[in-house]
């Protein structure tokens, strides 16, 4: 992506942003709509000031404008249309939102700006449920396309963000359940003025009175309305024949090759980006964001000479800062090249395999985390003494009172590896309880395991020992596998810490050792055995630790 395209796409969410939230307002005041036509028209009157400001109403306007305008500019931009489902379908979305709009916009903008026409949401409903009852399906269809149009585009700009997939399943309910109580607001309303004006017709002219509006203007205003719907559709059609053109002039001169493994060479355009020349000649390649710059799945090795290459622009210097890459390793969707090039996809595609959901889950999110470890001491050579059943019974034992007492502790098992219980809390948005869920967690596990150790030494004679770990930390989250056999799980340094702070439990023949981020994330008051700066393996610094002997007293019941 140019400087130019970062621009424009910053652009675009930010007019996007203010064009949603005048939606959202606007999709409020019909819910109002559902406790009556006088609290929908006293809500209009305490946002109405807003808009008719000046500014706002540039911004708005301007907003709009400015928006359709980089839509087809970003596709006119385009090197290729091979570009996801969703994506056309917020293009096409976005070309028919003004077709409905443009009228509906202009005579309530216009003549409330400058023919002194008073809007109320009465006025609305009037105009539409008893004057033009077929516009109600029209402005129904303008509301729904609108929705899922900002809906598309909000996801868009956040389903790389930590924390967004925790919380996506509330807005997904808050997505469907918004645009349905809008339009049962707006019909509700619709039907409390009808019920008026059969009960007393003069309703009509109070209303039309209250607004200042004549029925030679209103006919006036209708007439504008209908023009411009009706000649909205040939300015488009203008329009979809002039961005063919230019797109085919863009693609008519293929002056530069690029080189794909297996010696596969294709011919592109000067200026295009690696990703669109892939897409642009079927050459499967992972882009898990659709080309944005919001994750590094469609990485190259560039294998040919590098001082040709253009330097990275900012959006591709944070990620190739942050994950330490070389010169040679590029993102494919911002580099955009001048010279033939030869280069290696350093992620394999699996696009055909994955739906939209499952993108954005296999790319993974940045999350502050809680990670567990839990593992039985010594239990292969006891194990060598039991019976397989008494092996099996005990295992199942074990499993089942971790399993109980993080599952009640909001937590949930990642993952179980013979006696290796891996855990993960994550699902509070406060971090102070996730970490002390997760020492709730170990405390019953502790209280528990005391029990089955003294059934241990009844029955077989030996103690059944443990050793849990504990840390708190940022952590990728994601869907990692193939096939069926995909779950999410979480990987990184947080993990990694809590595994050998686990392992560190045999040497120091304790129950419980945690990181000191989790002691303090905690804010735990119990008092541990000790406190020490060790040396964990894979990390160049000391690691500041608690020891706790006993994982039974944490918490006072």
């Amino acid at each position: 992506m140019s400087a130019t395209k970062a621009t424009v796409s910053k652009l675009r969410g930010i007019t996007g942003i203010v064009i949603f939230i005048y939606v959202v307002v606007h999709m409020s005041n019909h819910i109002v709509g559902l406790v009556s036509l006088s609290a929908a028209d006293a809500m209009l009157d305490n946002v109405r000031w807003f808009w008719h400001l000046t500014l706002a109403a540039i911004i708005l306007y301007a907003s709009l404008f400015i928006h359709a305008g980089l839509g087809v500019f970003s596709v006119v931009s385009k090197y290729s249309f091979r570009i996801r489902l969703i994506d056309w379908v917020q293009l096409g979305t976005g070309l028919l939102i003004p077709w409905i709009l443009i009228g509906h916009a202009f005579v309530g903008g216009y003549s409330t700006r400058f023919l002194g026409v008073k809007d109320s949401y009465e006025l609305t409903t009037l105009a539409t449920w008893v004057f033009d009852p077929v516009s109600v399906a029209t402005l129904s269809f303008l509301l729904i396309l609108a929705w899922g149009h900002g809906v598309i585009g909000v996801n868009n700009m956040l389903r790389f963000h930590a924390g967004y997939q925790r919380i996506k399943p509330m807005l997904v309910i808050v997505a469907w359940l918004f645009p349905v109580l809008s339009l049962l607001g707006f019909a509700s309303a619709g039907k409390e003025i009808i019920a008026k004006v059969m009960l007393d017709p003069n309703v009509i002219g109070q209303v039309m009175m209250n607004a200042q509006l004549s029925m030679e203007m209103a006919g006036y205003l209708t007439q504008v309305n209908v023009a411009a719907q009706k000649y909205y559709p040939f300015g488009l059609a203008l329009l979809i024949p002039i961005a063919f053109v230019l797109f085919r002039i863009r693609n008519r001169k293929k002056d530069i090759s690029i080189t794909y493994p297996g010696n596969k060479v294709v011919h592109a355009d000067r200026g295009i980006s690696v990703l669109d020349a892939s897409r642009q000649n079927s050459i499967p390649h992972m882009s898990m964001c659709g080309g944005r710059g919001r994750c590094s799945t469609c990485r190259i090795r560039v294998m040919s000479d590098l001082s040709h290459l253009p330097e990275r622009n900012a959006i591709e210097r944070n990620i190739a800062d942050k994950l330490k890459w070389d010169d040679s390793i590029r993102l494919a969707c911002q580099l955009h090249i001048d010279q033939s090039i030869e280069v290696r996809p350093l992620v394999r595609s699996t696009s055909d395999e994955l739906t939209t959901d499952s993108r954005g889950a296999l790319s993974g999110r940045e999350e502050h985390i809680v990670v567990m470890f839990i593992d039985l001491r010594d239990f292969t050579p006891i194990s060598e003494n039991l019976l397989p059943y008494d092996t099996v019974y005990l295992l199942n034992q074990y499993i089942e009172i971790a399993s109980k007492a993080i599952a009640s502790c909001n937590g949930r098992i990642d993952k179980i590896i013979g006696d290796g219980v891996m855990a993960l809390f994550v699902d509070q948005d406060d971090q102070q309880k996730n970490a002390r869920n997760a020492l709730k967690a170990s405390q019953q596990i502790a209280e528990q395991m005391a029990s089955l150790s003294k059934q241990c030494q009844e029955d077989f004679g030996f103690d059944l020992r443990f050793g849990i770990g504990i840390h708190s930390g940022l952590s990728v989250v994601g869907q990692i596998g193939h096939g069926k056999d995909i779950s999410e799980t979480a990987i990184g340094d947080c993990v990694n810490i809590a595994s050998r702070l686990e392992q560190l439990t045999k040497a120091e023949k304790s129950q419980l050792i945690i990181s000191m981020e989790l002691m303090q994330d905690a804010d735990l008051k119990a008092k541990p055995d000790a406190v020490k700066n060790v040396k964990l393996k894979g990390k160049s610094k000391p690691v500041e630790v608690c020891v706790f002997n006993s994982a039974t007293a944490l918490f006072a019941h």
